[in-house]
C-alpha cells in the first residue's frame, strides 16, 4: 500500500470543551469542532456498531495535525484513539488490507474528506485510520463540498 504520509493522531476525550481549552493552551492553537450535521459514516457490512454510540464530535487543530474525538456516551478510556495515515487511492488501499484479512469498521465522509477506518483487534490495538483528500491540508478538505 502506497503511504503518503502519517497524518494526524487522534485523542479520545470526554469532555471536548475541557480538552479544547487544555490543548489550544499547550499547543498555541484554536481548534474547530465539527459534529454530526457533517460528519458522514458507514458503518460496514460485517462490523459490529458502536454501543450506544448517539453523537460523536470532533476537533481539529487549525493545521489539521491533532485530531480531539468526544463520543457520546463515552466508548473508550481517554488517551491515543486511532492514527490516520493518507492514502493517494483509498479504495486500492482499503481492497488490499481487506485481502490481507485486516476488517474494515467504517467509512466517514467530511466535505471533500474520505477516511476508512480497520479494526484495531487485527492491527495489535492500533485503529489504523486511512485517508484521502485533494485539497492542500486536511482542514480545507473538511471545508470543501
Amino acid at each position: 500500500m502506497k503511504v503518503e504520509r502519517v497524518e494526524q493522531p487522534a485523542i479520545n476525550v470526554h469532555n471536548l470543551e475541557e480538552a479544547i481549552k487544555l490543548y489550544s493552551d499547550i499547543l498555541e492553537t484554536e481548534f474547530e469542532i465539527f459534529d454530526d450535521s457533517v460528519i458522514e459514516k458507514t458503518v460496514a457490512d460485517d462490523a459490529k456498531p458502536s454501543e450506544g454510540v448517539t453523537r460523536t464530535r470532533i476537533a481539529l487543530d487549525r493545521t489539521g495535525f491533532f485530531e480531539l474525538v468526544e463520543n457520546n456516551p463515552p466508548v473508550a478510556q481517554e488517551g491515543l484513539r486511532n492514527i490516520h495515515v493518507k492514502v493517494p487511492d483509498i479504495e486500492e488501499a482499503i481492497a488490499e488490507l481487506q485481502g490481507k484479512g485486516i476488517h474494515l469498521l467504517a467509512r466517514i465522509k467530511i466535505g471533500a474528506f474520505k477516511e476508512a477506518i480497520f479494526n484495531p483487534d487485527d492491527l495489535h490495538g492500533v485503529r489504523l485510520c486511512l485517508v484521502e483528500y485533494d485539497t492542500p491540508s486536511l482542514v480545507e478538505a473538511f471545508h470543501e463540498k
